[in-house]
Parts: structure tokens; sequence; C-alpha cells
């Protein structure tokens, strides 16, 4: 077979091959096009039949969900000792935990629950006269998890819980105390409250939740407590709950404390009980340019900026601070009766007395 004719052989079969491809092509398009119409078509009768039926009334409530899926339900248990299956009540929180517990345990130790136990027994006996006497109740609470676990396991014959957190105590003292009084848990946060790991570190908040609940003891506690800091303090959210009137009160207080304190430096009670112990024995070994005074008024002018700021002795008398300020003293005599102020019955001394006494003044 010449060149020419295997040519023109694989022009057929090449133009036989794109027919058949453009064939194919065109048969899926119409293919495609008639299934599209198809299912315009039904979407539109359905449209239509949907219109013809008769709307809904729209105060009635809608199903949250459709009646031909069923959903199973995942019940959420309380921790050990609160899932004892044998307990005959069962608490439901907001949350819808069950806390199974005995009824003995917390009618014993709240009043309100005893009340809602009673109510519950009745009704369930009005509706289910047959019933066992000791069958199990079931009443609802709307508390969070942590708040009635922290209850019941101040209720319960255990170990109290350690709340490391204000928010969280002051949740679930508001809790025991207003709306259940649960007198042990209400103790026992009260103690809580007035420890040393919040009182040193947020007396403020402490106040301002003292007024909150109305612990008197413990808000005079709180404001003897924020002495030791300055009065610049933050916004913090416990103020929305507390009056301006006692706000202004713990503030005025702090100020006129400190006032006091500052007056304290130059009291004549001070320094007349305080000269003989101060000036007996004190070695003399040059003349001072203020009168043997040099001393007293470095110590009185740096008090004075700390007893504003913080009104207590804890700083200003202390060992550290006279000594600091005794390296500072040029008159080699005022360094040595500066020294010797730190000495029993001396000025630090009769000074500290002074500055301690002040919160009793005002009944703190």
């Amino acid at each position: 077979m010449s060149t020419r004719a295997s040519t023109r052989r694989k022009r057929a079969l090449a133009d036989s091959d794109e027919e058949v491809i453009v064939d194919d092509i065109h048969y899926r398009t119409t293919q495609n096009a008639q299934l599209v119409a198809r299912f315009a078509g039904s979407l539109a009768s359905r449209a239509q039949a949907a219109r013809a039926q008769p709307q809904p009334d729209p105060k009635r409530a809608r199903r949250s969900r459709s009646p031909s899926v069923v959903f199973i339900g995942i019940r959420r248990v309380a921790p050990a000792p609160f899932n004892d299956g044998a307990a005959d009540l069962v608490i439901k929180t907001a949350a819808e935990t069950e806390f199974m517990v005995y009824r003995s345990i917390l009618a014993a130790a709240s009043p309100v629950l005893a009340n809602r136990i009673a109510t519950a027994a009745e009704r369930a006996a009005a509706e289910a006269p047959q019933a066992a006497p000791g069958s199990r109740l079931q009443i609802d609470l709307p508390e969070s998890d942590f708040v009635l676990e922290t209850l019941l396991r101040f209720i319960y014959p255990i170990p109290d819980p350690v709340l490391p957190d204000l928010d969280d105590i002051a949740d679930v003292y508001d809790a025991a105390a207003n709306r259940y009084s649960v007198a042990c848990a209400v103790s026992a946060l009260k103690t809580a409250l007035a420890s040393p790991r919040f009182l040193d570190v947020e007396p403020v908040r402490i106040y301002a939740l003292a007024k909150r609940f109305g612990i008197d003891d413990l808000a005079s506690i709180a404001t003897r407590a924020t002495l030791r800091q300055p009065a610049e303090w933050a916004d913090y959210e416990e103020f929305q709950n507390m009056s301006a009137q006692d706000y202004h009160a713990l503030l005025s207080t702090h100020r006129r404390i400190a006032r006091d304190a500052v007056a304290c430096l130059s009291s004549d009670a001070v320094l007349r009980t305080a000269a003989t112990a101060l000036f007996r024995g004190a070695p003399y070994r040059g003349k001072c340019p203020e009168d043997q005074q040099c001393w007293f008024t470095k110590f009185k002018e740096c008090g004075q900026k700390v007893l504003l700021e913080t009104p207590t002795s804890d700083r200003v008398c202390s060992p550290g601070f006279v000594a600091q300020l005794a390296t500072e003293v040029q008159c080699e005599r005022c360094r040595d009766v500066f020294l010797r102020s730190l000495l029993p019955g001396s000025y630090v001394e009769k000074l500290k007395a002074a500055i301690d006494a002040l919160p009793a003044k005002y009944g703190l």
C-alpha cells in the first residue's frame, strides 16, 4: 500500500471517531436536560400542593423536632457519693443533672429543703396513693451543678470542700444563706472569707461581699485589713452590689485613720513617754545642727508618706525601715539616737502602740 493511501485511511478513521464522540456528547446533553426538566416539574407540583394545604396557626408552638426521629437522651448523674442508687430523693439541677441523696440528711441541715421534701412527698402521695411510703421523690432546684454539689458536700458527713476562688464562695454563700438556710455551710464559708489567703490579698472584695450579705463582723475585719493597702482600689465587680454609702464609709475611714496615724508621729504622749529611754546614755560625738532633732525630722518626713498610703505600723515601725533611715542621717549623735529608738519602751514601740490602737477608735 502506498504512503498516500495509508494517509487517506488514517484520516477516514479519525473522522469516524470524531463523529462518534460528537454523537455521544449530544445524547448525554439531551438526557441531562430531560432530567432537569422532570426535577423542576416535581418541585413545582410539590410547591403547588403545599400552597393548597391549610396554613398552621402561628400561635401554636412548633415541634422542636420531627416526630419520625427518635432521640436517645443522656441521663446526667452526679459524682459519688451523690449517685447512690438506694437513695430516696433525686434533686435535678438546672442542667438536669440528677443528685441521688437521702431526705433525712438534707432535712436536718436545711429547713427550706425540709419543706420542699415534705411538699413533694404530699404531692406524690396524692398522685399515687398506692405507692410505697419510702419511694423515691424528685425535686427540681434552679442551681448549677457546682453550687448544689458544694452545698451537699457541706451537708453530708464528709470533709468540707476547699474553694480557692472568691467568686465560687460568693455563689455558694448566696445559696446557703439566702435560699436554703444551710447553717453549717454558712459558718464554714464565713471562716473561708476571713482567712488570710483572701483577706490579706483582696480585703476590699471581702468588704464588698460582707456588705452584700450583711456580715457586719467580717466587714469590720476587712475594713481593718484594707489599711495595709493604698486607697486606690480597682473597679471590682463586687462594687455593683454595694451601695455608695458603704463605699464612702470604707474610703473615709481609711483617710481618717491615715490622718490620725500621721498625728501620732509627733504626739506629745508618744514623745513624752519615750523621751527618757530615748536619750538615756546616748553618746555625744559632736554638735547637732538641729539641736539633736535631725533624726526625728527625717523619720517624720518619711513616715508621713508611708502612713498616708498605708496607715498601719507594719512598715513605719519595722527595724528595717528605721535602720535604712538611720544610714541617711549625717549627724553621728542623731544616728545613734535613731537606732536607740528601737529599744524596748522607746519611741518606735510607743508609736506602734498608738497607731495600732487607732482602728478601735472607729469600731474596728
